[in-house]
């Protein structure tokens, strides 16, 4: 499974959970991340990225980004150990 640092669980989380909707960019993934200060536009879209590389998160043909079934373990991983 993949490392994520500490401080980072909930982005993380965050992250994927909204990818079920989704979402066409970093600005309409971090809403609520964006709002509460937890972390700057360009980081949350490196961490799009890396979840992407990852295989957690997948771009699909019309622009949105989906959460894959990686990513779904990922979530319940990270539900289960807060």
């Amino acid at each position: 499974m993949n490392q994520i640092k500490k401080d980072q669980t909930s982005l993380v989380r965050e992250i994927l959970e909204s990818a079920s909707c989704g979402p066409q960019s970093a600005e309409s993934i971090g809403g609520r991340v964006l709002a509460f200060g937890k972390a700057s536009l360009p980081h949350i879209a490196f961490v799009m990225e890396q979840l992407s590389i990852a295989g957690q998160l997948k771009k699909i043909p019309d622009g949105r980004y989906i959460t894959t079934s990686t990513g779904d373990v990922m979530i319940s991983r990270l539900n289960t150990t807060c």
